[in-house]
């Protein structure tokens, strides 16, 4: 059912353009970009997604505009579900600021979340807690990055994206790069639109950010396409042209490789506002967005790591770009998701959807989104009981564990002041239908562009949307078991604190990326991570992983590999061990944790008293005869300062200054 939880606290959300470079939040009961208050949940709304204008020569084919309506032979998404559908649940401690600009899952568990108010240059971890339950995890703010290059500028600048290219790294690391919107909208002197060419990666074990440059003559990035490549390669897009450039995370700082305009690419100018998926062996696959056939259908294309080449994807039947719509230039698309059975669901910025068989390489209509019934106000724009196509054009999109698709278009309004318009409506793709969904408390009151979904190793979905009220849903139907990671080697005994423990075994990265969004957000969780459950207590940990052997997606009967490296808070004893890989765990093998014996200093005083009292008499006989008598009267009094260090094989060490009279 619909939940309804906290819709009173919220007295009115509506669209809105930056005012004086700030994002602007839309709250009756609290002042203009406020802090959240403790009372209840807002939202703020961001600067919605735009396509670039692109260099002299290089505009698109055509930009027709759309129909208003493709699609309206479908139920109506006004109303309750009439299907089963999965629950949603509000986290228990909200989050202490607007989330979110970009979600990320760490590898040991953690989720990684910027502010969505880009002035405050925040980020922060939610941690699950001691029973492995999200919905009462709690909120720690982690570091910022600093001030770094600005292609634009001549000094180093805050760096603080919104809309940019990301990815966990295989080694555990966390990478952004561009920024279509940034901290401080107005240092171009004229766009509030920066296209930033900034860059940063995060160390989670440091807590520590570093800047990266951009790669060689990249003076803007934006919100480009990024994906991390089957070898653990990340791959970044210029969305100014058709050049990709890779990094080289071994360097220190990590740099990025020459750029190279991959061959094949001939009908398309520029890779703006395309997404890139994962394929299974290794290939990228995208659809076209500046293409002349966009009016009719909508060409796709693989790109080959080994060939450095874009090929031939075929032609989707139906036309899933939104070239433009009612005088406004959109050039968007919705996200495309890799699911178990090979196939990929490619949504639509239309209204329609497309399935593109990985196996046949061949292509088929899908099942299109609905038409609703809207009714919005907000500035000049005003929407009353309109009939609005639902469309993914820059939308969610998460894999559920499953199997099934967990989509949220929304709206975009033929209207130049409206654009992007709530609500965001959630759906099911079962690979044949499409199921609405109960949807979460605010999705009725925002755009479906500022929407998250990413997948938790609990295999619930984490929804943010830009409120400081977030949501997990959980799906109501099962994973099958032959998707799962399977473990074929793993440590008997492993220590509190202990590093680079090495476990192998078979789909440790799951058979899909499972997260998708499109070239503003990506947030892949095709890696592995380490789940230990003590038997006695039943409390959860997370051993962080890195070091992944591959990062490939359904890589089968392979044997992959990684490593892991365990808390130093962990409990002692008797325990489960599973491999995670997005939200489905693997059969648990045994492990015994040997609980780290604490290191410690301590210093302590102690005054001594004693007034010990001896008597003594002995016979002796030896060539001659003596008879002794000893009598011994001692009074100590002692002062001593220990200064103790603890370690496995404790060695104390002791300084003491005594005093002694006798």
């Amino acid at each position: 059912m619909k939940h309804a939880r906290g819709k009173a606290r919220i007295a009115a959300v509506a669209l809105c353009a930056i005012v004086a470079c700030l994002l602007c939040v839309v709250n009756l009961a609290a002042p203009l970009a406020s802090p959240p208050p403790s009372g209840g949940p807002t939202v703020l709304l961001a600067p919605p997604p735009h396509a670039i204008a692109l260099p002299p020569g290089n505009s698109p084919d055509s930009q027709p505009e759309s129909p208003a309506v493709y699609a309206p032979d479908f139920l109506s998404a006004t109303g309750e579900p009439s299907v089963t559908s999965g629950v949603w649940t509000e986290i228990i401690n909200p989050p202490p600021f607007y989330a979110s600009a970009g979600a990320y899952l760490l590898t040991d568990g953690r989720v990684l979340v910027e502010d969505a108010m880009l002035t405050d240059i925040a980020w922060w971890t939610l941690t699950p807690d001691i029973t492995g339950s999200y919905i009462n995890g709690t909120w720690t703010q982690v570091a910022s990055p600093g001030p770094c290059p600005n292609g634009k500028k001549s000094t180093a600048t805050t760096y603080a994206p919104l809309y940019y290219a990301s990815a966990v790294l295989a080694d555990g690391r966390f990478v952004m790069i561009g920024g279509e919107y940034d901290y401080n909208y107005s240092y171009l002197g004229s766009s509030d639109e920066v296209w930033t060419d900034q860059g940063a990666i995060y160390d989670p074990v440091a807590n520590s950010w570093t800047c990266i440059a951009a790669p060689t003559g990249w003076t803007q990035i934006g919100d480009a396409e990024s994906v991390v490549l089957d070898d653990g390669t990340f791959m970044v897009a210029d969305p100014f042209s058709n050049q990709v450039a890779t990094l080289n995370a071994s360097t220190s700082p990590p740099t990025f490789n020459a750029p190279f305009t991959p061959a094949g690419k001939t009908a398309d100018p520029s890779n703006d506002e395309e997404g890139w998926i994962l394929l299974p062996g290794g290939d990228v696959f995208t659809l076209e967005i500046y293409n002349s056939l966009d009016t009719t259908e909508t060409p796709a294309l693989i790109y080959s790591p080994a060939m450095q080449a874009w090929i031939s994807a075929g032609t989707a039947p139906d036309p899933l770009a939104l070239l433009s719509y009612g005088g406004t230039t959109y050039d968007e698309i919705g996200p495309a998701m890799l699911r178990p059975d090979g196939t990929v669901f490619a949504s639509g910025a239309t209204g329609f959807n497309d399935i593109y068989d990985t196996v046949s390489s061949t292509w088929s209509s899908g099942p299109s989104f609905p038409t609703i019934v809207d009714n919005y106000s907000s500035g000049s724009c005003v929407i009353s009981n309109k009939t609005e196509q639902l469309v993914a054009a820059d939308a969610p999109a998460a894999l559920l564990p499953d199997g099934n698709v967990l989509i949220a278009p929304g709206p975009v309004d033929s209207q130049s002041a409206c654009e992007w318009v709530p609500p965001s409506v959630f759906f099911e793709l079962d690979g044949t239908s499409l199921t609405q969904v109960a949807q979460p408390n605010f999705a009725n009151q925002v755009p479906s562009f500022v929407g998250r979904l990413l997948v938790l190793p609990t295999g619930q979905v984490l929804y943010t949307n830009n409120a400081n009220s977030i949501e997990l849903y959980t799906e109501s139907g099962t994973p099958n078991p032959s998707w799962a990671p399977t473990i074929s080697s793993s440590p008997a005994t492993v220590m509190g604190g202990g590093t680079n423990y090495p476990i192998s075994g078979t789909q440790f990265n799951g058979l899909s990326q499972a997260v998708s969004y499109g070239d503003d957000y990506q947030a892949a969780t095709n890696f592995p991570l380490v789940r230990i459950t003590n038997n006695a207590t039943g409390h959860v940990f997370y051993a962080r992983t890195h070091g992944h052997s591959t990062m490939a997606v359904a890589t089968g009967s392979a044997t992959v590999s990684t490593q892991f490296d365990v808390p130093a808070g962990i409990e002692g004893g008797a325990s489960t061990l599973v491999v995670v890989a997005n939200g489905i765990a693997s059969s648990s093998v045994s492990v015994n944790v040997l609980a780290a014996i604490p290191t410690a200093t301590a210093t302590g005083t102690a005054i001594l008293s004693a007034t010990p009292t001896a008597t003594g008499t002995g016979t002796r006989t030896a060539t001659r005869t003596a008879t002794a008598t000893r009598t011994a009267t001692a009074t100590a009094t002692a002062t001593a300062t220990v200064t103790a260090t603890l370690t496995p094989t404790p060695t104390p060490t002791a300084t003491s200054t005594a005093t002694r009279t006798a």
